[in-house]
């Protein structure tokens, strides 16, 4: 097929179309034999005319015009023109659009009322600084909550009049995770202070998913004094926390449907026995053992110089009733070792209700020499160990 048949199979081609578009709207019994007439005369008009050497596509538009309009074809008057009929799929198109957004619209809504009808509630699974911790360092520090899930963006840092609240030096923001929110502030030394995440009225804080508010929840803390010694926290605070976060403490009995009071967790015993001076060396299953039930799989052994940690040998783990956690290490004689339980930043040792962590504590011991002698520990050493201890 050379150039100019392909141009007039085109031509013709979107003639009948144009017909067969307004057939479709007239009331003529005989649409089938318009449609074959017309293309009947098209062909035959086309034939008279290729024979002509001259033939060309002025020839082609030609034979479209004697045709005349395609509605000239139809016999009643009640027929739509072919602007009435571009105009009318303009309109099926647009409300086509609008039903389909509509729909999609309803459905998104519906999806989003199951997600917040049966979604879980976001809950905070750690805070820094740790509930009722009172050696927080004062000046600058990032606050943080983190929860159990990705968060919407908005946030509701709390306060009272009652008890100080941080002085924020910028904005809050998340990480890329959205589940941890951070707060630049700053504290002042000797000072008790008050967050509470999400309150009456202030429930910014809200699942990604299901859009629901988070369990409210209050964070008590208290900075160090100038000189480094940590600040008492009083009996009404604790009572406070109490209170207000009974909601996120798991249920630890069915029976009688009771809810488990809040308690930190502290060390109750230690293997060795902190300011042991003459433990064995080689290797040995350090251990500490808390007076409840711990998170499985969560733990903070901590170093404050790398030259008095020991050499670990293996992943710590718990017991089966999850108050005694073991790790084992390789111990060298004659040297001194300092370990942090839950010390600094890291608060991992927490309560089985993923809501405390446990009171930092300080394991100190030497070993034996080569001879067997015990390692004197520095009295420095035992004065902050003991400091530290004595909070528990």
């Amino acid at each position: 097929m050379n150039d100019i048949e392909h141009k007039w199979q085109k031509a013709r081609k979107k003639y009948l179309k144009d017909l067969k578009k307004i057939l479709n709207y007239s009331k003529s019994k005989s649409k089938k034999e318009i449609l074959e007439n017309v293309a009947l005369h098209l062909d035959e008009q086309y034939a008279e005319m290729a024979n002509d050497k001259n033939f060309d596509n002025h020839n082609i538009a030609e034979i479209i015009k004697n045709m005349g309009n395609v509605e000239d074809y139809v016999e009643d008057y009640q027929t739509p023109s072919l602007s009435k009929l571009r105009f009318r799929k303009l309109l099926r198109v647009i409300f086509g659009t609008i039903i389909f957004i509509s729909v999609g619209l309803i459905a998104f809504i519906g999806y989003r009322m199951l997600l917040f009808k049966f979604g879980s509630q976001p809950v905070v699974v750690e805070t820094y600084p740790a509930q009722l911790a009172n050696d927080v360092p004062f000046g600058k520090v990032k606050l943080h909550v983190k929860y159990d899930q990705s968060m919407a963006g908005g946030y509701s840092w709390c306060h009272t009049s009652d008890i100080a609240r941080p002085r924020g030096t910028k904005r809050p923001y998340y990480s890329n995770d959205r589940k941890t929110c951070y707060y630049e502030a700053i504290l002042e030394p000797s000072t008790v202070y008050y967050i509470k995440f999400n309150s009456k009225g202030y429930e910014a804080f809200r699942s990604q998913k299901s859009f629901k508010a988070a369990k409210y929840h209050t964070l008590i803390f208290a900075t160090k004094s100038v000189d480094g010694k940590s600040t008492k926290i009083a009996q009404k605070y604790i009572d406070m926390v109490n209170e207000n976060n009974n909601n996120n403490v798991k249920k630890t009995d069915q029976k009688d449907k009771k809810v488990k009071r809040f308690s930190i967790p502290k060390v109750v015993k230690t293997f060795p026995k902190t300011l042991s001076n003459d433990v064995n060396f080689g290797d040995v299953t350090l251990s500490v053992e808390f007076d409840q039930k711990m998170i499985n799989r969560s733990w903070s052994w901590c170093y404050k110089d790398k030259t008095m940690y020991p050499e670990i040998t293996g992943t710590p783990y718990y017991d089966k009733e999850r108050k005694v956690c073991n790790m084992t290490a390789k111990l060298e004689p004659g040297k001194i070792y300092w370990i942090g339980l839950n010390t600094g930043l890291n608060t991992n040792f927490k309560s089985e209700s993923h809501e405390f962590a446990a009171t930092p504590y300080i394991l100190l011991f030497s070993t034996k020499t080569k001879d067997g002698k015990p390692t004197p520990i520095p009295e420095k050493f035992q004065k902050v160990a003991k400091a530290i201890n004595d909070n528990q």
